[in-house]
């Protein structure tokens, strides 16, 4: 459960990661880096398809509608800001911000997202993100995901300080 989470933690920033690593533009023959590795991950996924998913229940799902609604709210925001002053969260900030990744940028850009989003129907509290979920699921090649982290944490020495830094994040 714990790689699940961390992977799709891992996913979620390095969507809005810049596609080439700038420290290392000028080079003929760069190292792979963290950004390289996140890159990987992110060529993986059909992000078209799950667009078109998500864009679908963001229309047709009062449950969507609800998680929408509360993410746009002030407890949500609350919540975001207490757990960014955490200092473990500033220390994996920091880190990943050191590894090239422009955190604040990713998180305005899912901020925007979230703040950008408007649903298409009344939001229904009762109801579940399950199908939603189930769909994005069913689209996602998660063997090559899985053997794709493998090879990170078998050879990758970034993609494995990354590994180590986030499960002292989630133990926190």
């Amino acid at each position: 459960m714990k790689v699940l989470v961390v992977l799709l933690a891992i996913i979620g920033l390095s969507v809005g990661a810049p596609k080439h690593h700038p420290r290392l533009a000028h080079q003929k023959i760069s190292p792979r880096s963290l950004i390289d590795d996140l890159q990987d991950f992110i060529d993986l996924l059909p992000l078209d398809d799950i667009k078109a998913i998500v864009d679908d229940h963001l229309e047709t799902d009062g449950a969507f509608a609800a998680v929408v609604l509360y993410l746009q709210g002030p407890e949500w925001t609350e919540l975001v800001n207490t757990v960014g002053e955490k200092p473990a969260v500033q220390d994996f900030i920091q880190y990943l911000n050191d590894a090239g990744l422009p955190v604040d940028d990713i998180l305005a850009w899912i901020d925007n997202l979230i703040k950008g989003a408007t649903p298409g129907t009344d939001p229904d509290e009762e109801g579940s993100l399950r199908p939603l979920l189930d769909e994005v699921e069913a689209i996602l090649p998660l063997a090559d995901l899985l053997a794709l982290l493998n090879d990170k944490l078998q050879n990758s020495p970034d993609f494995q300080a990354l590994y180590t830094k986030s499960n002292v994040l989630l133990n926190a």
